[in-house]
């Protein structure tokens, strides 16, 4: 006679599911009006702009490569290729970035609000990569939020200003002691 069972062992194999591109169509019918005859046709759903469009979340995709990973276009290009069978020009990319951006936008002024409104902050720039050129990549930040800002005209005052929290910060502003700096008259300089 067999002895009672013991527990279980538990073993977990976490993975991520095969990615695979979804094609959804859309039938737009045509339908003439009894009294008239006018043919109207059905409307297409918001963001479906032509016969074949990509949709919201490989745009997302995309930008998310490029914007937040830095990862460069002609790369996306090739991972959206890789992992989905999704067939992409370098073009698109720049475009699928520039239509997040606009999306992000109020969001990102928000972040920049809040900031701008916070007792503390922490300011800092790094040089940067763009089309092969230097910029300037300035950070304003506070334990929660984050903005930043490029700017092709280097790191002094007037691309601090550009990025738009300073001029109106009057916290305690902690950053590196860069001269760029001094200019900004409301807030009280720490340094790091």
């Amino acid at each position: 006679m067999a002895g009672p069972a013991g527990d279980p062992v538990v073993r977990q194999v976490f993975d991520v599911p095969e990615v695979r591109v979804r094609v959804t169509a859309h039938l737009l019918h045509q339908l003439p009006c009894s009294g008239c005859g006018a043919r109207t046709r059905a409307v297409a759903p918001p963001g479906v702009s032509a016969s074949a469009v990509y949709g919201p979340t490989v745009t997302m995709l995309a930008a998310y490569l490029a914007a937040q990973h830095h990862v460069p276009v002609a790369r996306v290009v090739e991972v959206l290729a890789d992992l989905a069978g999704i067939e992409v020009s370098t073009g698109w990319v720049t475009t699928a970035c520039a239509r997040m951006a606009v999306a992000v936008a109020p969001a990102n002024e928000a972040i920049r609000d809040a900031i701008a409104a916070a007792p503390v902050a922490y300011f800092d720039e790094t040089v940067t990569r763009v089309a092969g050129r230097n910029h300037w990549l300035h950070a304003a930040a506070t334990g929660r939020l984050t903005a930043y800002h490029i700017d092709e005209h280097g790191r002094a005052a007037l691309s601090m200003t550009a990025f738009g929290i300073l001029p109106r910060f009057t916290g305690v502003a902690v950053h590196d002691a860069y001269s760029g700096y001094d200019g900004f008259t409301t807030c009280t300089h720490t340094f790091v």
